[in-house]
Parts: C-alpha cells; sequence; structure tokens
C-alpha cells in the first residue's frame, strides 16, 4: 500500500518512467488482469475515460492470457504429437514452437488445475475466463 501512495505524489516524468517500466515487463511471466491493473494505474485520467483506450488494452492483455494459456497446455499436454498434427499451421503452433525452442515454459507455466483431458480450445476457455470475468466486473 505504500507503494501507491508514493506513486500518488510522483511528477509527471516519474510517472511515464513508471509506466513504461511496468509496461516493458515481461507480461507473459505474470498474471494478465494484474499486469492491466498496473498499467491502468500508471496511466493518466484522460486515458481511461476513453473506452475505445480502454477496450484496446483489455483485448491486447486478453491474448496474453490466451497466449499463456496455449502455452500451458503443450507444456502439460500428455499427447504432444497428436495436438501438434491437428492444429498445423496456425497461431497456436508458431507460439507452440517459440516456447519449445526458448525451453522456458516449464520454469514460469505451472498450474496445479490443469486438465489432462481436455483439448486445446476447452483449455484456452478454462485459463482465459477468470481474466474476461474481472475485466467485467471492472467494466461495472
Amino acid at each position: 500500500m505504500l507503494s501507491v501512495l508514493k506513486r500518488i505524489e510522483m511528477d509527471q516524468a516519474n510517472i511515464d518512467i513508471c509506466f513504461w517500466n511496468q509496461a516493458s515487463d515481461p507480461v507473459l511471466a505474470h498474471d494478465p488482469f494484474s499486469t492491466l491493473m498496473w498499467v491502468l494505474f500508471c496511466l493518466p485520467h484522460p486515458f481511461l475515460t476513453c473506452e475505445e483506450s480502454l477496450l484496446s488494452l483489455v483485448q491486447t492483455f486478453y491474448m496474453v492470457a490466451v497466449a499463456q494459456a496455449i502455452i500451458l497446455y503443450y507444456e502439460k499436454s500428455q499427447d504432444k504429437s497428436s495436438s501438434e498434427s491437428a492444429l498445423s499451421d496456425c497461431m497456436i503452433t508458431d507460439i507452440n514452437k517459440i516456447m519449445g525452442e526458448s525451453g522456458c515454459a516449464s520454469h514460469h507455466f505451472v498450474s496445479n488445475y490443469f486438465d489432462h483431458n481436455v483439448d486445446i480450445k476447452d483449455a484456452i476457455r478454462k485459463f482465459s475466463f477468470p481474466y474476461l470475468r474481472r475485466c467485467a466486473l471492472l467494466w461495472k
């Protein structure tokens, strides 16, 4: 809470630095909604009153939630070869290939709530729904 109070009394230059530090943080390693809230906290008030700008940010971080779900699915999936062949030549397999080459998925994307019996579409729905629910509550 103290860090929140310190940010209130910052001048404009420090607010800009704080915003860019938070926005440049590797967002895939964090909860998308928490990152969205920090970015919103750093933005000036006129930006938040523009519905289109706010909706664009929500959609951007939704894509982060979807990418995290895809990475988690391929990291935890037992039958990786059949799931790759079923979804050839799409963004899902591109994300999987990039994360497979880097090898960092096993360190950052861990979930005790992963069901091995679901397909990729259900996994995306399951792991992105909490983000959408929180955004809907924020919107109200």
